[in-house]
């Protein structure tokens, strides 16, 4: 595995206690868009990541380049002018506001997990695991707006059981009592 001292997105801040520490010099913005991606199972997505290295060895930049789960067919050519800005933002929803003259990929840097949907113009599009752990979904050239939003299933599921307990424990104190 490349070292990060070997990198220069990383600069060594100090150590104590056997602990190095490391200053991320080219930070990633919230969200930025690529002209291509490429399709990789998740162990081999993560050691891409970890490596810095794609299986065929060429070197692996998120910045031109996004790792996703499933195939979202072929991009446009490269566009330098390309933009993507975060325009809302709350706990459970975030619009991104794009600009591109070709087709894209647009990657958020908010973490994945089951129960983000995201709707582009108002219209469903499907989100992808990207870079192993972050989001992202296809834009298409022009502007558009992509919303994200989180909707928790387990939370929804445990909010609907704990209110047929709360339910269940109401009507079973308002039955008559039997005695003995």
């Amino acid at each position: 595995m490349r070292k990060l001292e070997d990198s220069n997105a990383w600069t060594r801040i100090g150590a104590e206690d056997g602990a190095v520490f490391f200053e991320r010099t080219e930070p990633r913005p919230r969200a930025w868009l690529v002209p291509a991606t490429r399709t990789l199972p998740g162990a081999e997505a993560l050691f891409t990541i970890r490596s810095g290295r794609l299986p065929d060895g060429t070197p692996f930049d998120p910045r031109t380049l996004a790792l996703v789960d499933a195939e979202v067919g072929e991009l446009g050519p490269a566009d330098p002018a390309a933009e993507a800005e975060i325009v809302h933002r709350e706990a459970t929803r975030i619009d991104v506001r794009t600009s591109t003259a070709a087709d894209a990929f647009l990657v958020l840097s908010d973490a994945w997990y089951p129960g983000w949907s995201a709707h582009r113009d108002g219209a469903a599009v499907p989100v992808h695991r990207t870079d192993h752990a972050l989001l992202g979904v296809r834009v298409p050239a022009g502007e558009h707006v992509t919303s994200f939003r989180f909707r928790s299933r387990s939370l929804r599921t445990g909010g609907a059981i704990s209110l047929l307990a709360l339910l269940g424990l109401v009507v079973a104190n308002l039955l008559p009592k039997r005695t003995r």
